[in-house]
């Protein structure tokens, strides 16, 4: 949750949705659905070089860095038409419902754009980077497993990654291999084996004698295990590819976790994932808007893409310090995120600095520890 409070501000009119005003400050309160909504994309400010000629940087602050250092993370650019809104908003003469709407849309949607002018506002922007459990807590238990996912539960992840194939009697379970034999004391490749068979097998004893018994689960078990937790969402990543001769597979397998995940009422609090350009169009053509999609940057990761995947994308998941490919995404209005390769406290802070929305990672607990440590998290 971000909040942006804008104090001495005197308002007659009704506060748009997700806003507040108690006579003296108006607070809004922005979810990632509203963001969603919006279109607006907030995050850390990925460049330190100031190139806009008036910015009240240059004038009030000691360069951009500056702002970063002081937790100034929404960025913004306003033309001269906007700039109006604001300075009424400034001079408190914002008296009709039209104008105050148009303002704020305005507002909220140039906020993500550009970085420095907001501190002149006399605005509070606070912000937290998400953190997902990377198949589960799977740095101190056996992955994709429901040790795994109760644990990153407990540690207070916000969302939980994982993996999904099919079984030779077509049910959906969690496991990243195609093969049973690197997580499992079995052998032979999932999509051969029904679940009867699969459940037979030990998913916890190679990651120590502690977790023998532990089982692949199902998908259906993890909707189960996450349906009361409100505030928990999910990256499903898809592993059935439309291969020849298994595009039909790979639909119906990708049509029905999506099914299962309306069902369970997660349609909005999920991120759809695949390494495959072909699987990520067939979501992209058939559902539209409907579920976020996570791909991958560079393209070149996703195979053979007809549409431009940062056309459709919700987020974007990188490996790499650089920190133009983030400034890339920010600018086709895709979330970047860091992978598992964020694990301590230098990896962190370059994810940070680069302005990653959220990072997927392995060992959920010190991660958080860390970023909570920075105010990055509750």
């Amino acid at each position: 949750m971000l909040k942006i409070a804008y104090s001495d501000l005197i308002i007659n009119n009704t506060p748009l949705p997700g806003m507040s005003y108690d006579g003296t400050t108006l607070t809004v309160e922005f979810d990632d659905e509203f963001f969603r909504r919006c279109k607006a994309v907030f995050s850390p400010v990925q460049s330190f070089k100031c190139t806009t000629a008036d910015c009240f940087c240059k004038k009030e602050l000691v360069s951009c860095r500056e702002c970063f250092k002081n937790g100034v993370y929404a960025r913004y650019i306003l033309e001269d038409n906007d700039s109006k809104w604001i300075r009424g908003l400034r001079k408190n003469i914002i008296d009709k419902t039209d104008d105050f709407t148009k303002m704020a849309r305005h507002f909220v949607l140039d906020l993500r754009d550009d970085i420095l002018e907001v501190v002149a506002f006399n605005m509070e922007i606070t912000k937290t980077m998400r953190v997902a459990a990377h198949r589960g807590f799977s740095e101190k238990y056996p992955e994709n497993t429901m040790a795994a996912f109760r644990a990153a539960i407990e540690a207070g992840v916000d969302e939980i990654e994982t993996d999904v194939r099919v079984t030779a009697d077509g049910e959906l379970v969690l496991i990243h291999d195609e093969m049973a034999d690197r997580t499992t004391d079995g052998t032979g490749k999932i999509c051969e084996m029904t679940l009867e068979e699969l459940k037979k097998l030990d998913a916890g004893v190679k990651k120590g004698a502690e977790f023998a018994g532990e089982r692949i689960p199902t998908l259906r078990e993890l909707m189960e295990l996450v349906k009361d937790h409100p505030n928990l969402t999910l990256d499903i990543e898809l592993k059935e590819y439309p291969t020849e001769g298994r595009e039909a597979l790979a639909y119906d397998v990708c049509d029905r976790a999506l099914a299962m995940l309306d069902e369970y009422g997660f349609t909005e609090r999920c991120v759809i994932n695949s390494w495959n350009g072909k699987l990520n169009e067939y979501v992209h053509e058939k559902y539209g808007k409907k579920y976020r999609q996570h791909v991958y940057y560079p393209e070149e990761y996703l195979g053979k893409c007809t549409v431009d995947p940062y056309s459709y994308a919700y987020c974007a998941c990188l490996f790499t310090n650089n920190p133009e490919p983030y400034d890339y995404l920010r600018s086709r209005g895709v979330q970047p995120w860091v992978g598992a390769g964020v694990k301590d406290e230098v990896t962190l802070d370059k994810a940070i600095a680069n302005g990653a929305c959220a990072v997927t990672c392995n060992n959920p607990d010190e991660i958080l520890a860390l970023l909570r440590k920075k105010g990055l998290h509750k």
